[in-house]
């Protein structure tokens, strides 16, 4: 019997596919749905119930009402709960509902809108730190190729984040299926990068010459050198539903990663943010340790390496310590001129000043077209 207690903290879409998997894969680990919202968690709680039934699964799964904008009661509720596992699920707005009505390009990354993620993300690891439940497994939601060096700088660990490179993987062994005829399960690739290839690969075949390292294996050996990466890239440009309906993706990986800890199985796959690094990385999944899985010739100092050149590409141009985040120019300038965004840099104490002017801003522009 597994008695493991998995908490997570807000209700969005993302954590209801969450919850819609995990009830099923692992029917007896205990959920905790913890939002402000009360009245659509209890409709979640009886829909998944009453579901699981059917299918003849007794689903351990209930709800709590919690605000992590008020820190210090948020604490002593995730105190009393005792999780063994805290998500965040927190997220203020969306910026891909904000883009579908902006005109606005992969090519310049989406580094500002790491400031509908950060001020929740923030609060949340407040409230951890208030708890004393730092030495828990905890996984962020938010954009963790950026969230979780953000907040590194400033002291908090994160264990790992979800999504993003790993939604690359698939679709590569989906092209090596098509141009070798290998089988899926036949095939490992560890892929270091982050959020921006995660963009410009699904969405546009190409990198755009952001850095990247890769290796390809077919049972077990070596074979990176049979492909030309450009043609794999180009294959990997398959149409998924736009905007939260993609969202099951975002949940199959942290559902796979919670399992992954639960059983200590060493699971392979990719993830942002771990343990704080910015960007992505292949990586092993046991209960108490992340460990790293790269590249053959790739040390981990590499992989940073690349990792910081690549949040470049994606709007940020550096993270300081203490939380400070530096926009790219590329970006600065187009949110400057198209929406009077003027944002360089934020420090933590603007975070949810300039989360609500970005808002702003962006709700007056959609409004004019």
């Amino acid at each position: 019997m597994n008695d493991k207690v998995v908490l997570l903290v807000g209700l969005g879409n993302v954590s209801k596919h969450i919850i819609d998997f995990l009830t099923r894969m692992e029917p007896n680990v205990k959920i905790i749905v913890a939002t402000r919202n009360i009245e659509k968690a209890i409709e979640k709680v009886n829909e998944v119930k009453i579901s699981t039934a059917i299918l003849g699964i007794s689903s351990n799964i209930s709800y709590y009402q919690m605000d992590i904008n008020n820190i210090e009661d948020a604490a002593k509720s995730m105190k009393k709960l005792d999780p063994d596992i805290i998500v965040n699920c927190t997220v203020n707005n969306n910026p891909h509902k904000a883009l579908n009505h902006l005109t606005f390009s992969n090519d310049l990354g989406y580094g500002h809108f790491v400031l509908w993620q950060i001020g929740l993300a923030l609060n949340f690891m407040k409230t951890v730190r208030a708890a004393g439940l730092e030495d828990r497994f905890i996984i962020n939601l938010s954009y963790g190729d950026v969230v979780n060096p953000i907040l590194k700088s400033m002291d908090y660990h994160i264990d790992t984040a979800i999504g993003n490179i790993n939604h690359i993987i698939p679709r590569m062994k989906m092209a090596i299926k098509k141009i070798k005829g290998y089988e899926l399960s036949d095939i490992k690739i560890k892929f270091v990068g982050g959020h921006y290839l995660d963009l410009s690969i699904s969405y546009s075949g190409q990198t755009n010459g952001c850095p990247y390292a890769c290796q390809i294996l077919y049972k077990n050996i070596d074979v990176t050198e049979d492909f030309e990466f450009d043609q794999l890239f180009k294959l990997c440009n398959l149409k998924v539903a736009p905007g939260k309906e993609h969202n099951q993706m975002a949940a199959s990986d942290c559902v796979a990663i919670i399992s992954a800890y639960i059983h200590n199985t060493g699971f392979f796959t990719h993830a942002p943010g771990v343990n704080g690094l910015p960007g992505g990385y292949p990586l092993k999944v046991y209960k108490h340790k992340l460990s790293l899985d790269l590249p053959d010739g790739i040390t981990k100092e590499d992989a940073i390496y690349i990792n910081q050149a690549g949040l470049k590409y994606d709007g940020i141009e550096k993270i300081e310590k203490g939380g400070v985040i530096v926009f790219s120019d590329k970006i600065y300038e187009y949110l400057k001129t198209n929406i009077s965004f003027d944002c360089k840099y934020v420090t933590p104490d603007d975070y949810l000043i300039k989360e609500q002017e970005l808002t702003e801003k962006f709700t007056k522009a959609i409004g004019r077209q």
